[in-house]
Formats: structure tokens, sequence, C-alpha cells
């Protein structure tokens, strides 16, 4: 028959389906929870093929209803390793946009500011009966940010000028 997703059921359902599956066996909570966690991280579960192509928060399997901290970013970063990791399957440019986006949602001024472009994004395209192309926000806002070599995101001030350094190398970014 068709395999139900566990990732998205019920606790208790989850339970049954597993009970079903192994002949009638009871599956205890640990062993229904842990089966639930390898069908939600599967490779063939990834909210887009590259991810760049869907929200930040979609790649990495960050509810958008939820306020979330580093901590949670972190955590989430590493389960959803299992989705755009080149051995599982994913492009091997994947796993480097992957880390890019997680670096933005690790900063808690980046988050906000991507949450409130996203929001501001929608809004538009709502307006113009359309859907936002995830890809082109998605380059365009890892642009405005300007991700350091470092790996952190970097945004210039407004009315700023650049420093010597900035002028040779705009990818520099001096937190002092």
């Amino acid at each position: 028959g068709i395999e139900p997703n566990l990732g998205h059921m019920p606790f208790e359902r989850v339970r049954q389906c597993l009970s079903q599956a192994m002949g009638g066996a009871q599956a205890s909570p640990e062993e229904a929870f842990v089966e639930q966690q390898r069908n939600k991280w599967a490779p063939e579960n990834r909210p887009c093929d590259h991810p760049f192509q869907c929200d930040f928060r979609d790649a990495l399997g960050l509810p958008k209803h939820m306020k979330f901290t580093r901590g949670d970013v972190i955590r989430y970063e590493r389960q959803a390793a299992r989705w755009w990791h080149s051995d599982k399957g994913a492009a091997p440019e994947a796993f480097a946009s992957f880390k890019a986006a997680a670096n933005v949602l690790m900063s808690s001024v980046f988050r906000k500011k991507y949450i409130d472009e996203v929001e501001a994004e929608s809004q538009v395209v709502v307006e113009l009966g359309e859907e936002i192309h995830w890809r082109r926000f998605n380059i365009r806002f890892m642009k405005m940010v300007d991700i350091s070599k470092r790996g952190r995101p970097c945004v210039p001030k407004e009315n700023s000028q650049p420093s010597e350094h900035q002028q040779e190398d705009p990818s520099l970014c001096h937190v002092f």
C-alpha cells in the first residue's frame, strides 16, 4: 500500500502505523519517535531541490510560526544537513548554499531582516497575484547582506564611506 508520511502525523497515529507495519506488535514511544524523525529528515522529504529555491526556514526545517534562536537554528541545521549533503543525493553546491542560509538565520539581526523581507515580498506578490520566486529573492537577499569570507553576514551601514580595504575587496566585513 501507500506508505504514510510520518513526519506530519500526530504521535499516536505514528505509533499505530508502526504497529501495523510490524505485524501488530506494539512499537515503543521511543521507536515511534525515531521512525518519525527518520522519515521527516529523509532526503525525499526535502522541501525543494536547492536551499535557495524555498524559504530559508523551510530549507532548515524550521516551523515558520516558531520564534527561534541561534540554538534552534544550529539544532535544525544538524538535522537538515541530511537533506542537503551530496552524499544524500543533493547537488554538490546545495550544501554550500544550505550553510549560507543557516549562517543568515543564526544571526538575530539577519534572521529578523530575512523574515521582514519575506513578509514584504509576500505582500507584493499577493497584490500581483503571483508567487515568490524564491531563488531570485534569496540571491538578492544574500547580495544585500553580503556574506563575508568568514561566513558571517555583513551589511554596510547606510551613508557610510567604505574603508580602503572594503574598496579593494567588498566582501570583507569589519566590525570594529
